[in-house]
């Protein structure tokens, strides 16, 4: 799974509805009670987000919503990232990608001094990173 995609494993339907809620995007009825449309406040675009968090699909709809969102304010998805997620949920999900990458290296070529302890760095933050996750509710993969 890529960075990007556990970070948007990480976006509630309700954050990203008030993201654009609060940016002047409005809810226009629509026939489905397990999605939400949202229309832009110039009313060109339209933006589906799930209603409820068990549909099958619910990561790719978030996906796509961010991706949109992405192109008609013209950043980068991970900008929109960003400004749905909190740093410190932002930072641990990037961190412990890196750590698993260290990790797969140490056990490539197995007592790197130099490895080894950019990985026990490496723990060390994520793990102050984890006490600070609690707050903000990280979802596991």
């Amino acid at each position: 799974m890529t960075i990007q995609r556990k970070l948007l494993k990480q976006v509630s339907n309700e954050r990203l509805m008030n993201y654009l809620m609060d940016k002047g995007w409005t809810e226009k009825p629509f026939g489905r009670d397990t999605v939400m449309l949202l229309t832009s406040p110039d009313k060109k675009y339209d933006v589906l987000i799930p209603a409820v968090e068990h549909l099958v699909d619910y990561l790719d709809i978030i996906e796509r919503a961010v991706d949109m969102v992405a192109a008609i304010y013209d950043i980068s998805v991970h900008d929109v990232l960003s400004d749905l997620l909190s740093p410190p949920v932002t930072k641990l999900v990037e961190l412990q990608d890196i750590t698993k990458r260290i990790e797969a290296l140490v056990d490539q070529y197995g007592g790197d001094v130099v490895l080894e302890n950019v990985l026990a760095l490496l723990k060390n933050r994520e793990r102050m990173l984890e006490g600070m996750a609690p707050m903000y509710h990280v979802r596991e993969d």
